[in-house]
């Protein structure tokens, strides 16, 4: 990507063209596999059906998905030394506050307090191991 000459901010992204195009070919053929399986295919057709916004919700998931990619990638090209670390801290983040989203729109209603114990005890381990991380680095 550098021999191009992107500029230093955009060094990171083109790889995840490359990266990508595995999982959406495996993630591709896996899905249509299971809709013959399950003989739902036609789930993708149906006029009944609420395509349009399973589309577009689609659309914005994987939308929102791919930024996050773009921007850690041009903030790991300003991190310098620090940059072997922020994949580990960036993706602990991204499961503590993912979490705290599900917490606060009601996706762990119903669970026992082992279970929330649980979750917050792991919580807690990553936010830790972020901020040694950082305080390692």
């Amino acid at each position: 990507a550098e021999s191009y000459n992107p500029g230093s901010l955009w060094n990171y992204n083109p790889v995840y063209a490359i990266l990508l195009i595995g999982g959406f070919l495996f993630n591709f053929v896996y899905c249509m596999a299971l809709s013959v399986q399950n003989r739902s295919f036609s789930d993708y057709t149906r006029s009944d059906a609420p395509l349009k916004w399973n589309y577009l919700f689609a659309a914005l998931a994987g939308t929102i998905w791919f930024t996050q990619f773009i921007f850690k990638g041009m903030g790991t090209t300003r991190l310098g030394e620090f940059a072997t670390v922020s994949w580990g801290v960036f993706f602990s983040l991204v499961v503590v506050f993912s979490n705290l989203v599900g917490l606060l729109t009601g996706e762990w209603k119903g669970v026992s307090r082992k279970t929330l114990g649980i979750l917050f005890a792991g919580l807690a381990v990553l936010i830790i191991a972020a901020i040694l991380i950082g305080m390692g680095s």
